[in-house]
């Protein structure tokens, strides 16, 4: 279908005038009749968040934004086109429309097609730090220099796991001041946080968590425009309040969840299941009523959280033969054996990994124990 064909079936269907076009579009009406004869480039932004609001369906609003994509000529359209779709997580549109933008005459919009294409295999690429700062040395746009070094740092976790990166947001400000279109700073401005969250929450550093969590939570145009990188930046901030408030916690899962049903592709069910355990984390360690999980390490948890300590012992005396357990899974040991040493190796096995955040957990499980022999000792007395 054309898009102009497409054009008159969404008028229809939403009882649209071309006043009402170019009212919502905010545009003249000779703007629009050349969006239906084709004369005319409808841009991108305006349309997609006209679809958006005004179609609850996934595949309805991909379908028609798959007819747009086909139609885009522009370097604006492409330029948010490719943030768009990839923000979206919809990587064979991201595909079409890169190779598309790959043959575009204007060097900003091969520049960035470029640094699309290098994102969906980030994994290949990089390894060798000559490569990264030889094209580090190439990019012109602050926008694509931010692109790449928030890829650089997926994959240095992806190499270590606990390297902590916390102040990437503050280093690369300087580039976000130069870019001037509001979309593409509040774009790229995300991205940053979403590099540096994980580590923040790492590093302890609950208060600066929060005030990224708040900073996105009401923030319409994340949500719309940026769905599954908001949703990333509310799962760490549930987790701010693990130690503190579990039904804030629970609350702030269940809202990304919401935003991740209504996103039918991969990368949301991969949100939608790592928020599963994370919910079933938070009921454990408050002891909170649940389904048993089918996750090993949460059912273990589960047990110890329900009392069945026999149950727990012999999933973790399992989960040992098959493989070396994390300090998650010493932590979850001490407790079902109540044994001082794995909790301490789990407590310096977290610290010595640079996270400050999730040694509490063997460090409040110690305290417990030392206050439950403190009592049996007032008791013998």
């Amino acid at each position: 279908m054309k898009l102009g064909e497409l054009l008159l079936q969404i008028s229809y269907e939403l009882q649209y005038s071309p006043e009402d076009w170019a009212r919502i579009l905010n545009v003249s009406a000779d703007e629009v009749n050349g969006y239906f004869l084709g004369t005319k480039e409808l841009p991108v932004l305006p349309f997609f968040h006209l679809i958006h609001n005004s179609y609850s369906d996934y595949e309805k609003k991909k379908y028609i934004f798959s007819v747009h994509m086909d139609s885009i000529q522009s370097a604006s359209n492409f330029l948010y086109a490719m943030e768009l779709t990839e923000q979206s997580g919809e990587t064979e549109s991201l595909i079409r429309i890169i190779e598309k933008a790959m043959k575009s005459e204007d060097p900003r919009v091969q520049e960035w097609a470029e640094m699309y294409a290098l994102s969906l295999k980030r994994d290949e690429m990089f390894e060798d730090d000559l490569l990264y700062t030889a094209k580090k040395a190439t990019l012109k746009s602050s926008e694509m220099k931010i692109l790449l070094e928030t890829i650089r740092t997926q994959l240095l976790r992806k190499i270590n796991a606990n390297i902590t990166i916390d102040k990437l947001a503050d280093e690369y400000s300087h580039h976000l001041e130069k870019i001037e279109n509001n979309f593409f700073k509040s774009a790229f401005k995300l991205r940053l946080h979403v590099s540096t969250i994980y580590s923040t929450l790492r590093l302890n550093l609950v208060g600066k968590v929060r005030r990224i969590g708040e900073m996105y939570l009401n923030d319409e145009e994340t949500k719309v425009y940026f769905p599954l990188r908001h949703c990333y930046i509310l799962h760490y901030y549930a987790l701010s309040f693990l130690y503190e408030d579990p039904y804030r916690a629970l609350e702030l899962i269940d809202e990304a969840n919401d935003i991740l049903k209504t996103i039918q592709n991969s990368r949301a069910r991969h949100y939608l299941n790592e928020n599963g355990k994370t919910k079933a984390f938070i009921k454990n360690v408050w002891e909170m009523d649940q389904p048993e999980p089918d996750d090993i390490p949460e059912k273990i948890h589960y047990c110890i959280a329900n009392g069945d300590m026999k149950k727990a012992q012999a999933l973790l005396i399992d989960l040992e033969k098959v493989q070396p357990l994390t300090p998650f899974q010493d932590y979850y040991w001490g407790v079902a054996f109540s044994d001082e040493e794995a909790l301490q190796r789990s407590y310096e096995t977290f610290r010595s990994n640079g996270d400050f955040f999730f040694a509490v957990l063997p460090i409040r499980a110690l305290s417990k124990m030392s206050l439950e022999k403190l009592k049996e000792k007032q008791i013998k007395n």
